[in-house]
């Protein structure tokens, strides 16, 4: 999981992703548009714009807002929250990070910036059960959720992990997160991974593509473009899969990288069930 400590009233990034900082509203009402400022931009890169939150004394990713977006030369771009993603609260934020195929670095070398805490108000949600369990982790890969699907995911999870559960053992706990990753292929544009012939398929969802219009003010507007994707890279052996799908649920918490690994062992071969 990407995380970094929000200390200051502005995060900077190293010079690789070319971006001195990162500017919202100290204050966003949910499902309603706001300004989101990326302080020198460089207009040949593709960025993801996520929804961030600090819990546990750590900031992270929880979904994202556009998946591939340019930035217009002002930086400006006009965006909105989903109410649907959590609770009121002062402890998000927005981030951005190059994508990897655009970015001259490596992906290791990718850093990822944040806004200072955000007070989102307007929010329809509350965490569920399995949420609450984590101690602040994400219950997936924000580079796999979108926003827009969170409160369908969030169903999953809550399905497979009732009030009570945390105290099951490894393999049930296994069994259920492998259930709940096939569960979020009926979520539109959600990323699945299955273990497909020829190596690695991800399956389950839409890639979301910004198409940018500036406006002669200078402000940009991020219109969402589906399109149905499948990306193929070698992938782990089942063995070794199940070994850290099992290390990554042993406590009920899953980090993202590793809850594809989940996903691999516990839905390949099986029909995709959605909740939404």
């Amino acid at each position: 999981m990407r995380t970094t400590t929000a200390t200051s009233a502005a995060l900077f990034l190293s010079t690789s992703l070319a971006l001195d900082s990162l500017i919202a509203p100290s204050s966003i009402v949910a499902n309603q548009n706001f300004t989101l400022t990326a302080k020198n931009p460089d207009s040949t890169v593709l960025y993801r714009i996520y929804l961030a939150a600090t819990l546990s004394s750590t900031t992270g990713p929880t979904c994202f807002l556009l998946n591939s977006t340019t930035l217009p030369p002002s930086g400006v771009l006009s965006l909105s929250i989903p109410a649907s993603v959590g609770p009121d609260a002062s402890y998000y934020s927005i981030a951005i990070s190059p994508l990897p195929s655009s970015s001259s670095s490596s992906s290791s070398a990718t850093s990822i910036i944040y806004t200072p805490q955000i007070n989102i108000t307007g929010l329809t949600a509350s965490y569920t059960s399995y949420e609450t369990s984590l101690r602040g982790a994400p219950f997936y890969d924000a580079d796999m959720l979108p926003c827009n699907s969170y409160a369908c995911a969030r169903k999953c999870a809550d399905r497979e992990f009732p009030a009570g559960s945390e105290g099951d053992g490894e393999e049930e706990k296994g069994e259920r997160y492998g259930r709940m990753v096939e569960c979020f292929g009926g979520c539109e544009g959600v990323g699945v991974e299955v273990k497909g012939g020829s190596g690695m398929e991800s399956l389950g969802g839409m890639t979301m593509t910004m198409t940018v219009s500036t406006s002669a003010e200078g402000e940009a507007t991020a219109t969402a473009t589906a399109t149905a994707t499948t990306t193929m890279e070698t992938g782990p052996s089942e063995a070794d899969a199940t070994e850290e799908a099992a290390a990554a649920t042993s406590s009920g918490v899953a980090a993202p990288r590793q809850a594809r690994l989940a996903g691999v062992i516990a839905i390949a071969g099986l029909a995709v069930v959605g909740v939404c």
